[in-house]
C-alpha cells in the first residue's frame, strides 16, 4: 500500500509540475534560490537553470538564481540562508518579504564522495529515472517536480531543503 501511495504521489507531483509550467493562476514559488559554495559553482548552477528556463522546463513566473557563499568563505547552512534572504531582499527591492513563497535548496557542498559531480554539484547529478516527458532526470528536476504542489499549501514563507536529501511525499498531507 505504501508503494501505491508513493506512486500516486509521484504522479500527482508530475501533474502539479505540468500545471506550474502552463497555468498562470497555479500557485507557484516566487523565488527558487540554490546556494553554492563559491561563485564558480553558482555560475554553473545559473547555466543549468538558464538552459532549463529556455527549454520551458521551469515555471515562467518563478525567479530562479544561485547565491554563493560570500568571498568563497564557507558559512554553513545558516549563513547561506541569510545570504539568500539578503539576495531576495535586494531583488525584491524591500526587506519586507511578506507574501512571498520562497524555495531555498542548500547545494553548496564539494561533492567529495562523488567527485565526478563536483563541477556541477550533486544537485544536477543524474538519477536513474526517466521523466514522463522522456528526459533523464537529475536531483534538481526531482526537487522541482516534487515541490511544485507545495506553494498551494501555504500563503507565504520559506521552505528550506537540503540538496542531497530527496523527499517524496504528498503535499496534501500538510
Amino acid at each position: 500500500q505504501a508503494s501505491l501511495f508513493l506512486a500516486q504521489s509521484d504522479r500527482d507531483a508530475w501533474e502539479d509540475y505540468r500545471r506550474s509550467l502552463t497555468l498562470e493562476s497555479f500557485p507557484r514559488w516566487d523565488y527558487c534560490i540554490l546556494t553554492a559554495s563559491d561563485e564558480h559553482q553558482a555560475k554553473n548552477y545559473r547555466l543549468q537553470l538558464s538552459s532549463r528556463k529556455e527549454k520551458g522546463l521551469l515555471p515562467p513566473h518563478t525567479h530562479f538564481d544561485a547565491v554563493p557563499d560570500p568571498d568563497g568563505a564557507r558559512v554553513g547552512s545558516g549563513g547561506a540562508t541569510l545570504g539568500v534572504l539578503r539576495h531576495i531582499a535586494a531583488l525584491h527591492g524591500s526587506r519586507d518579504l511578506r507574501g512571498l513563497r520562497i524555495l531555498c535548496i542548500h547545494s553548496g557542498g564539494d561533492s567529495k564522495r562523488v567527485p565526478q559531480y563536483s563541477a556541477l554539484g550533486k544537485l544536477f547529478s543524474p538519477v536513474p529515472r526517466e521523466l514522463p516527458d522522456g528526459r533523464r532526470s537529475t536531483l534538481f528536476d526531482e526537487f522541482i517536480i516534487g515541490m511544485s504542489g507545495m506553494p498551494s499549501r501555504f500563503k507565504e514563507g520559506m521552505l528550506i531543503l537540503s540538496g542531497d536529501v530527496l523527499l517524496l511525499f504528498n503535499p496534501l498531507q500538510i
